[in-house]
């Protein structure tokens, strides 16, 4: 056979005609779109299902956070300076700094309400809890030096708190981490048999590797009550060197809904993107240190719960009745939409007359956080003061609300149990 016969002649060789390029380009163009349809209602979901799941890690997060502090609250410290019999100190507390006046496990007072409230069923609270919220330790008194400016509080080194710091830690790491417990600002309370005694850290310092002396500088504005030679002081105060006295250093930290947005130190968190998504507006759940002069501690801010929208509290509190030897328990429960004011007199700070934060038992919370974007067109019915969406102001476009999540929990003061109020 010839080879022209073995090939087609070029007449016979067909490719494909226009309306069969035409049909395969148009079901190809609805194979991708539906393809690029699903993905784009896939990846949608997938980011508003990503955005609420941030959102309750971060209600989780928060309220766990508060919930550790209020576990230490009390600890190691009095109830109420005022009124507690073992505190050594001036009638009325003259010349206490206001932050250590107002010395109690928790302190709840009410807040204004935030401009992103707007349109919003959410009220807002704060909550000051003070204590020994950083070790617990039992750091052990070697004896006391009297000076112009400052009484000087000389440690044992190798009481058992040292010894576990240094069990658990190199001794360079050891002197920096008491820095860290002993700063400055913060209150120091030595536990006598008899009477308690509170200042004011001025000062720390540590010698020798290992370390060999531990120095803590208390300032004398409000002095340590300390007995001299020459017999000066009131009747409580500390008699002799205070050898072996307990020694416990306690903070005071502050959780309260505030927008950061401005703040240099959180810029590369919360810097807006864009008017749509309400980050102008955003709040967060923010933890600060107070120092004894009750003002905050430089560089102690931080961010709890990204994007909270709103925190309330409830209590649980010892009430005196006609027999004022037999309190009861009551419980004072958060209400909508107006707040309970009976919360505010019973767990406000000691040095407004008429408060009993001793009396406090146990602190319920309610702590709620929003998605970043608001991804619903609409609201839903929900109880008061705990919404199921928030109203994005700013926001643009149809979908204007963005999801809530909200968490309840009850916290047990475990360290003011067994006390009157």
């Amino acid at each position: 056979m010839r080879a022209n016969d073995r090939t087609l002649r070029a007449g016979e060789r067909r490719g494909f005609t226009l309306v069969e390029l035409l049909v395969a380009i148009s079901a190809g163009a609805l194979v991708a779109a539906a393809a690029v349809l699903l993905s784009k209602n896939a990846v949608r979901i997938f980011q508003e299902e990503a955005r609420i799941s941030y959102a309750q890690v971060a209600v989780s997060m928060g309220l766990g956070r508060l919930g550790t502090d209020l576990e230490h609250a009390g600890r190691n410290s009095t109830r109420n300076p005022y009124t507690d019999r073992r505190v050594c100190a001036p009638t009325n507390l003259v010349g206490w700094p206001d932050g250590m006046r107002r010395l109690a496990p928790v302190v709840i007072e009410p807040r204004p309400d935030l401009p992103q409230n707007a349109g919003n069923d959410l009220r807002n609270e704060r909550i000051t809890i003070a204590g020994d919220l950083e070790s617990g330790e039992n750091f052990i008194m070697s004896t006391t030096l009297p000076g112009a400016n400052s009484t000087t509080l000389v440690l044992q080194p190798n009481s058992r708190a040292i010894r576990r710091l240094t069990a658990l830690t190199n001794n360079g790491d050891v002197a920096k981490r008491l820095s860290e417990y002993f700063r400055v600002g913060r209150m120091l309370h030595v536990e006598g048999p008899t009477s308690d005694y509170y200042g004011v850290i001025q000062g720390f310092a540590t010698t020798g590797a290992p370390i060999d002396s531990i120095q803590v500088a208390v300032s004398n504005t409000p002095a340590l009550p300390v007995q001299t030679s020459q017999g000066v002081g009131s009747s409580c105060a500390i008699k002799g060197f205070g050898t072996g006295f307990p020694v416990h250093v306690i903070s005071r930290v502050r959780y309260e809904l505030r927008s950061v947005v401005g703040d240099p130190t959180f810029a590369d968190y919360v810097q807006p993107l864009n008017p749509v998504t309400g980050d102008e507006d955003r709040t967060e759940l923010v933890r600060v240190e107070l120092a004894a002069d009750d003002s905050e501690v430089p560089g102690t801010q931080e961010i709890v719960a990204e994007y909270a929208v709103g925190l309330r509290f409830g209590i649980t509190a010892l009430t005196l009745t006609s027999q004022p030897d037999a309190p009861v328990l009551e419980r004072f429960p958060i209400t909508d939409p107006v707040p309970n004011a009976q919360i505010y007199t019973i767990a406000g700070p000691p040095d407004v007359q008429g408060t009993r934060p001793e009396a406090v038992r146990s602190v319920q919370v309610r702590l709620s956080t929003r998605s970043r974007a608001p991804d619903r067109p609409t609201q839903l019915a929900a109880p008061a003061g705990r919404p199921f969406r928030f109203l994005v102001g700013n926001a643009k476009g149809a979908e204007r609300f963005a999801r809530v999540r909200t968490l309840e929990r009850e916290f047990s003061l475990v360290n003011t149990r067994g006390g009157s109020p």
